[in-house]
C-alpha cells in the first residue's frame, strides 16, 4: 500500500515568526497537535494530459516534460495550502525553496517540505487569517500560534 507524498511549509513573516496551526481535537490524525501549514498536491483532480501524461513515455525528453509538470504541481500544491490554511494572499509570499523530505514514524507518510518568506508581519497575517477563518474549515485548526527561531 503506498502513501501519497504530502506537502508542508515553513512560513516567515517579515518580522521572523513562523507560522504554526494546531490542528483540531476533531481530527483524525494528530489532535491537538501543533503542525506548519500542511497538505498535499491534488494531482487525482488532473486529467493526466493536464500533468503531461500522453502515454507511456517513450524517450527522456517525455520523462523531463513530465517531471518539470509534477515538479510546478508540487511548488503551486503547496502555495495554495499556505493561503488556505492560512488567508495569506499568494503575491505576498516568496517562491518556495524546496528544503526537504520528512517520514512520519506513526502512518510512514512522506512530506515535502518547503520554505517560503512572507511581506507581512505576524500581526497583518492574523488579521487575515481572522478573517479568512469563516472560509476555513474549523474542523481542522483551533488556533493560529507563532514561534521564533530559537522556539
Amino acid at each position: 500500500m503506498s502513501n501519497p507524498l504530502g506537502n508542508g511549509a515553513i512560513v516567515e513573516t517579515s518580522d521572523e515568526k513562523i507560522i504554526v496551526l494546531q490542528r483540531s481535537y476533531n481530527v483524525g490524525q494528530f489532535p491537538g497537535y501543533y503542525v506548519f501549514p500542511e497538505g498535499h498536491s491534488e494531482f487525482w483532480k488532473l486529467k493526466p494530459q493536464e500533468i503531461g501524461i500522453m502515454g507511456h513515455q517513450a524517450d527522456e525528453e517525455d520523462f523531463a516534460c513530465l517531471s518539470e509538470r509534477v515538479s510546478q504541481l508540487m511548488f503551486e500544491g503547496i502555495i495554495r495550502e499556505v493561503v488556505d490554511e492560512t488567508g495569506i494572499p499568494a503575491s505576498s509570499l516568496t517562491d518556495p525553496v524546496f528544503i526537504g523530505v520528512s517520514l512520519r514514524e506513526i502512518n510512514v507518510r512522506p512530506t515535502a517540505y518547503f520554505f517560503a518568506k512572507c511581506d507581512i508581519n505576524s500581526s497583518a497575517v492574523n488579521e487575515l487569517y481572522s478573517r479568512a477563518q469563516d472560509g476555513l474549515n474549523p474542523l481542522n485548526y483551533m488556533q493560529f500560534q507563532w514561534m521564533s527561531y530559537e522556539e
